[in-house]
C-alpha cells in the first residue's frame, strides 16, 4: 500500500509472505514438529490450572512497592531536631 506518490519502494505482500516463511519455517522437515508443539502446548494448559487474577500477579512485588512509596516519605521527613541541651546549662544567646 502506498500513501503518497514518489514513495520509495515498498515490499509486496509476496515478499513479505517468503520472507515471514522463512523466519517461521519449522526446523524439522515434515509436520511432527507441528504435532509436537502442540501437544506440548496443550498439556500446559490442561496442567496449569486456574489463571490468576490480574491483581494475583503482584504479589511478589508488594515489598518493593512498599519500599519505594517510603522513600520519597523518608526523603521529604524533617530532620530530627538537635537534642536539647543540657540540664542547668543556660540557652545559646541569639545574636
Amino acid at each position: 500500500m502506498r500513501i503518497e506518490r514518489n514513495t520509495p519502494p515498498e515490499w509486496e505482500d509476496k515478499e513479505v509472505t517468503r520472507v515471514l516463511r522463512d523466519v517461521y519455517a519449522s526446523p524439522a522437515p515434515n509436520a511432527s514438529y507441528w504435532d509436537t508443539l502442540e501437544s506440548r502446548i496443550m498439556t500446559r494448559i490442561a496442567t496449569a490450572g486456574e489463571a490468576p487474577e490480574w491483581w494475583g500477579v503482584f504479589h511478589g512485588w508488594v515489598r518493593v512497592g512498599l519500599a519505594a512509596s517510603r522513600a520519597p516519605v523518608a526523603a521529604a521527613a524533617p530532620a530530627e531536631p538537635a537534642p536539647a541541651a543540657a540540664a542547668g546549662a543556660a540557652p545559646a544567646a541569639a545574636a
